[in-house]
């Protein structure tokens, strides 16, 4: 998935990668996120999934 605008929550990131014809394992990583987070850099994105 390729991000290019930031920030970004949980829904808009879900919204990016569908669009992006993302595969069910990363819609279904982005939906267990926070629903109450935006990340402004891709580093805070990828921590959140690695903590999922």
């Amino acid at each position: 998935m390729v991000l290019t605008i930031l920030p970004l929550n949980k829904e808009e990131l879900i919204e990016t990668a569908r669009e992006q014809g993302a595969d069910k394992k990363l819609i279904s990583l982005l939906e267990q996120l926070p629903d109450n987070e935006e990340y402004e850099h891709r580093a805070e994105l990828n921590k959140a999934i690695g903590e999922i």
